[in-house]
């Protein structure tokens, strides 16, 4: 089980006063107005970052962190990953899972055929952009569409092998 997710990446800096922005890879943006502290990724372990202010432009974060005030401190933090601890992650409901928890859940159909196992959850942002996500032989495709946090109380899926596909 996971202990770290990921909320944002690093793009870029914003301003000449140590702002980044942040691409957000949460469901719900607005929950960086209730983080207090952030985890960076450098690779080799992470830093904790005490987040000062935070604001929105267009579909990114723009986050200023205490004790960082000038544009040349943020610089290397260029696509770092922002994480935060399984204690600081949104609080889910009956029924609802984080994306890291279901990597390596064995899936099994009603008739009790194993199918396999999940090995990624792909965003629909794919269908948005007009693009279908890429099919290949071996894996099987189980789309289904969620809102907000993913819910598994009752759902109905689709299971369509890479040859049925054609």
């Amino acid at each position: 089980m996971e202990d770290l997710f990921q909320v944002g990446v690093i793009t870029a800096p914003h301003g000449v006063r140590g702002e980044v922005k942040v691409f957000p890879t949460t469901d719900d943006n607005a929950r960086f107005k209730n983080l207090k502290t952030v985890l960076l990724d450098q690779g080799r372990g992470t830093r904790e970052l005490e987040i000062e202010g935070v604001k929105f432009f267009k579909n990114m974060v723009i986050l200023k962190f205490k004790g960082i005030d000038d544009r040349n401190d943020v610089e290397r933090m260029r696509q770092a990953k922002l994480l935060v601890t399984r204690e600081n992650a949104v609080e889910l409901g009956k029924d609802e899972y984080f994306i890291a928890d279901l990597i390596g859940i064995q899936v099994v159909s009603d008739e009790g055929e194993e199918l396999g196992t999940i090995s990624d959850v792909l965003h629909m942002d794919w269908i948005r952009m007009g693009f279908p996500p890429p099919m290949t032989r071996s894996p099987i495709r189980i789309v289904f569409v969620w809102f907000r946090y993913m819910s598994l109380s009752p759902f109905c899926i689709s299971v369509r092998t890479a040859s049925s596909h054609r």
